[in-house]
């Protein structure tokens, strides 16, 4: 299942990845989603890794931060906990993987104050 998933990511296409709980999934996705992040870094963020509820962040974070780490890449987590000093550190630098939820990912792009284009730059391959 992870083969087929990184395969079919890493040629530009969309995949739904089912399997069992502690299926490897997150890997399944992750792993490519890095790969591509290495060869084609971004100044902002490169990948949103979107999760519906933020417990489901918390148990995740450390799991993904250590994975970008282990590629020298960086991770951030935002949700409704995450302090305000945390957040300006991340939007003065970026993280290449944002870890957030669906309303915290619509309060930064409809935020007067964050600068969405400066967040997430495209990318000139837009097929990726």
């Amino acid at each position: 299942m992870q083969e087929e998933a990184g395969a079919a990511l890493l040629d530009g296409k969309n995949a739904v990845v089912l399997a069992p709980t502690a299926g490897g999934k997150t890997e399944a996705s992750i792993f490519p989603t890095l790969s591509l992040l290495l060869e084609q870094p971004l100044d902002g963020v490169g990948a949103i890794y979107l999760a519906p509820i933020k417990a489901l962040l918390n148990n995740q974070g450390e799991r993904l931060g250590l994975y970008t780490e282990m590629v020298g890449l960086d991770r951030f987590v935002w949700h409704g906990d995450t302090s305000a000093s945390d957040r300006k550190q991340f939007l003065r630098e970026p993280a290449d993987l944002l870890m957030t939820t669906p309303e915290s990912l619509e309060v930064m792009l409809v935020s007067q104050r964050i600068d969405e284009k400066k967040l997430f730059p495209e990318r000139a391959n837009h097929g990726r």
